[in-house]
């Protein structure tokens, strides 16, 4: 009987040996906690983006359309955030007859 995991030992086996494997976390020990702060700028940067340009465009178009602010933070919010990412698995699935697409829609 062949297991759930069949599917993904492929993917697993031509994954890059290195760093990432137990034992080695001391070739790199000190360099993780640059981690850290590259996290939190990303962080910020895209707090950043989201309040000078995603929330007032938001605003400009439920203002535009006469859509109720309640109405356009479940909706027009949800399809800025999501849209990208639907518009990936679309083509991924449509277009290039990926499987990446399929459990994502």
């Amino acid at each position: 009987a062949e297991d759930s995991l069949s599917a993904a030992r492929p993917a697993f086996e031509a994954a890059p040996r290195g760093s990432w494997e137990e034992g080695d976390d001391a070739d790199w020990g000190w360099q993780k906690w640059l981690l850290w702060p590259a996290i939190m700028y990303f962080f910020w940067a895209q707090s950043l983006v989201c309040d000078e340009y995603f929330v007032p465009s938001v605003q400009v178009f439920s203002e535009t359309f006469k859509i109720p602010d309640d109405v356009a933070g479940a909706t027009v919010m949800a399809l800025g955030c999501n849209g990208p990412e639907l518009f990936v698995n679309v083509i991924a699935l449509f277009i290039t007859h990926s499987d990446i697409g399929v459990g994502t829609i």
